[in-house]
């Protein structure tokens, strides 16, 4: 009677992939660390028989391929060597309004001007009192 407390196993079922497998594992082996897409490997069983679609195809290559992520390197600035500066824009057209937005590499620090436009004028204006809102400090600033 307890027995019938649990689910059993399902039976597992072949997929029309199932025969192709061998294969994919193969050709994705073949061309690591680089990925074949889904549409050229549709193509080659395709030729060889098989009847299904995309979808089951990358569900089972993505189970192939590990999730490569990316090492993170930080750029890392001494204290005052860096300040770094973009443009946030807010509205367009008869009214424009805009953001200078300076930023210390090192710290973090940030100063915001808002403006009318984006005119080199304006651009240097906000770039001198950037400059002074940091008491002149950072060395450079990629310009």
């Amino acid at each position: 009677m307890k027995a019938d407390l649990f689910y059993k196993k399902r039976k597992t079922v072949e997929t029309k992939l199932d025969p192709y497998k061998p294969y994919l594992q193969e050709r994705v082996k073949q061309v690591r660390p680089f990925c074949l897409p889904a549409t050229v490997l549709l193509r080659e069983i395709r030729d060889q028989g098989y009847r299904g679609g995309v979808t089951q195809l990358r569900l089972y290559l993505n189970s192939l391929t590990p999730v490569l992520c990316e090492e993170v390197v930080r750029f890392e600035t001494e204290p005052g060597a860096q300040m770094q500066m973009d443009w946030i824009e807010f509205r367009k057209g008869k009214n424009p309004l805009s953001a200078f937005v300076a930023t210390l590499g090192y710290s973090r620090v940030s100063y915001v001007r808002f403006v009318e436009n984006e005119k080199l004028s304006t651009l240097l204006q906000c770039h001198e009192d950037a400059f002074d809102y940091f008491w002149r400090y950072p060395l450079s600033s990629p310009l």
